[in-house]
């Protein structure tokens, strides 16, 4: 079985994700700061980082692909678990180390992502209620006169309606 080269494009995602985690988490510190140059460079250099990880996803998907042909199994039901159970014993513990670093470093992405964007909306929702509040049409409940200047109701109700 090929399973050299998934290997090799696993341990270049762990890599990858294990700059991309930092910088996440640098990110969600410039959030909180309301740094934006910084949050801005941040984000520059995981653009970069996002374009590495898609070749080596391309080249996982790749080596998933030959080894699901292999195993004469269709792509979408090949498992992590099949390819380690099925490869030579003296790989099997490296692979099985190799997949799970790797998910706990993309479980340790989704959160600080998860969290960051929280932190973003919330940023967001603030901004729109200061920009909501600066910019309501605020009318003086009395004319010049001293007189009630507020809109009449056009029809009576209960209340309105001196009993």
């Amino acid at each position: 079985m090929n399973e050299a080269k998934l290997m090799a494009a696993l341990e270049q995602l762990r890599a990858l994700y294990s700059q991309l985690v930092p910088l996440s988490e640098q990110k969600r510190e410039h959030i909180l700061a309301q740094k934006l140059d910084a949050l801005n460079q941040v984000v520059k250099d995981e653009q970069i980082l996002l374009v590495k990880l898609t070749e080596a996803e391309r080249q996982r998907k790749l080596a998933i692909m030959t080894i699901a042909e292999e195993l004469q199994l269709p792509t979408d039901q090949i498992t992590m678990g099949t390819i380690i159970d099925n490869c030579p014993p003296s790989r099997q513990p490296a692979l099985h180390a190799l997949h799970t670093e790797l998910t706990n470093l993309l479980q340790q992405q989704v959160n600080i992502n998860e969290t960051n964007r929280k932190l973003i909306e919330s940023r967001l929702e603030y901004i729109s209620f200061v920009m909501d509040t600066a910019n309501s049409n605020f009318t003086n409940a009395y004319n010049p006169a001293g007189s009630d200047n507020r809109a009449k109701p056009q029809t009576s109700r209960v209340f309105d309606m001196g009993v």
